[in-house]
C-alpha cells in the first residue's frame, strides 16, 4: 500500500519505507554514535521522514529545526539540544540561503550509490528480522519504552530564545489514538503532509499518524505554496 510520496518521489510502499528507513539507518550508525539526540534540517518530504524514522530506529531523539529562523536563534537551538551533527539536504539549503551551525551531513551524499550487498540485507533485515531482533541488529542499546524521549519541538521564540519543549513516545502515541478515533481514519484514506515536521501537527500528524494508522501521505515542501497544493 502506498505510504508516503513527494514530487521528486511519488509512490512509496510501506515495505519501501521500512528498507530505506534500514538502509539509512545503517548508513548513519557510525555518524550519529555516542550521540543523543541528532538534529534534521529537511522540509515535508519523503527523505525527511525517512530520517526521522531511521533516527527513532536506532534509538535516537530526532530533533527537527526550524528553518525559518534566523542564524542565531537555529544555533541557540543546536545549542540546547547539544546536537553534533545537523542532516540537510544540497537543494533545501541553496532554497533557503541559511547558514547553520555546523557543516551539515547532505542526505544526497549518504544515500548515494547504495550496493548490491546494502540492498539485500536492507531487504532482508525488512522482511525477515522481528522488531527486538532488528533493533539490535542495527546497535539499539536498549528496547524503547513509552516514557522515552521522542523528539524536542522548539517553542516560535516570541519571548526570547526558543524554548524545547520534550515529548514523550506517549506524548506522540496517545495523540494519534485520539485523532485515528474522532476523524475514524483507515487504510483507504490519505492525507496531504505540507506541515513542517518541527511543527507539533507536523510531527505527529503528517510524520507518525500516517505510519502508526497506515495511511497513505503525500507531501509537499512549502505549506504556503497555495497554487501547487
Amino acid at each position: 500500500r502506498l505510504a508516503m510520496g513527494d514530487n521528486r518521489t511519488p509512490r512509496v510502499t510501506f515495505g519501501t519505507a521500512l528498507m530505506r528507513t534500514i538502509f539509512l539507518a545503517r548508513r548513519l550508525r557510525k555518524t550519529w554514535e555516542g550521540q543523543e539526540m541528532v538534529g534534521l534540517l529537511l522540509p515535508p518530504s519523503v527523505g525527511g521522514a525517512l530520517v526521522n524514522m531511521a533516527a527513532t530506529l536506532l534509538g535516537k531523539v530526532p530533533v527537527n529545526l526550524n528553518y525559518t529562523v534566523s542564524a542565531e536563534t537555529l544555533a541557540s537551538c543546536a545549542r540546547q539540544c547539544n546536537l553534533k551533527t545537523i542532516v540537510s539536504s544540497r537543494a533545501f539549503l541553496e532554497h533557503i540561503n541559511l547558514k547553520l551551525p555546523m557543516e551539515p551531513l547532505l542526505l544526497e551524499d549518504l544515500a548515494a550509490k547504495p550496493g548490491f550487498g546494502e540492498k539485500l540485507m536492507s531487504f532482508f533485515m525488512a522482511w525477515f528480522l522481528p522488531v527486538a531482533v532488528l533493533e539490535r541488529a542495527l546497535g539499539r542499546e536498549r528496547p524503547g519504552k513509552l516514557d522515552d524521549l521522542a523528539t524536542i519541538i522548539f517553542s516560535s521564540g516570541s519571548t526570547g530564545d526558543p524554548k524545547g519543549v520534550m515529548l514523550s513516545h506517549y506524548n506522540v502515541a496517545s495523540n494519534i489514538e485520539q485523532v485515528g478515533q474522532v476523524f475514524a481514519l483507515d487504510s483507504e484514506d490519505r492525507l496531504l503532509g505540507i506541515l513542517p515536521f518541527f511543527h507539533s501537527f507536523g510531527f505527529m500528524g503528517t510524520l507518525w499518524l500516517p505510519l502508526k494508522l497506515g495511511l497513505g501521505v503525500v507531501y509537499h515542501p512549502s505549506p504556503l505554496d497555495a497554487r501547487v497544493i
